[in-house]
């Protein structure tokens, strides 16, 4: 797991990168290309270096692929190569990934970090109800830290679930947001870490383009003190 500048996350175990809260699927070499320039941010690679590390030598023109590669990433990162916010290209010699320091914080940038500092427990999570992101108070709160949480179920981080032990999963309140495009509060029964049970209400809103869902934020109040039970 790389994070290498707050909107981006590099997911290695499922080939994934997020990006400002939405994830993209990679090929093998797409992640490779990117783990690459994640693991030193802002470091200029040549095109020669990167596709010997790549194995891309084979081939006969290796700078050529590298190009190519990095054409193809950018469309998975929504990345504009006349305005890059990730992958920015060294005239005459390579690609680096902008970490961001030479420049003024993006909007998005400065959005991570207000989300990071909410007061109150939040988290982003893809249309699957995977977790994505969880800010400081919503790690402390459930006694996970990023890498544990990110890919798990929304169900098993929150500890949402009925008296009779069965999950929220399938019925989960995010699934309604996606449908209406309407933010849903829902209340319920959850745990947090050996602590025992307490009531939970969850304000879920949906992150929509202009074509579809593409996930949902999550602010978290717990209600009332631990239940020692069910």
């Amino acid at each position: 797991m790389l994070q290498p500048r707050p909107d981006l996350l590099v997911d290695l175990g499922r080939r994934e990168a997020v990006v400002k809260g939405r994830p993209a699927r990679l090929t093998p070499l797409e992640l490779a290309l990117l783990r690459v320039l994640a693991g030193e941010p802002g470091r200029v690679f040549a095109r020669d270096e990167l596709a010997a590390r790549l194995a891309l030598r084979r081939q006969v023109s290796g700078s050529r692929a590298v190009d190519n590669l990095v054409v193809r990433l950018r469309r998975k990162l929504d990345d504009q190569p006349r305005a890059p916010v990730f992958i920015e290209a060294v005239w005459g010699v390579g690609y680096r990934l902008r970490d961001g320091s030479s420049a003024r914080l993006q909007p998005a940038a400065t959005g991570a970090v207000a989300f990071e500092a909410l007061p109150v427990p939040a988290f982003v999570m893809d249309t699957a109800r995977r977790m994505l992101l969880l800010n400081a108070a919503a790690r402390r709160l459930w006694g996970v830290d990023q890498a544990r949480a990110t890919g798990r179920p929304c169900a098993e981080v929150v500890g949402c679930h009925t008296r009779s032990a069965t999950t929220l999963a399938d019925r989960c309140p995010a699934m309604r947001v996606l449908a209406r495009r309407t933010p849903v509060r829902c209340t319920y029964l959850a745990r947090a870490g050996g602590r025992g049970e307490y009531r939970g209400e969850t304000i879920y809103a949906p992150l929509a383009d202009a074509h579809e869902i593409v996930g949902v934020v999550a602010v978290h109040s717990p209600r009332g003190d631990p239940a020692r039970g069910r």
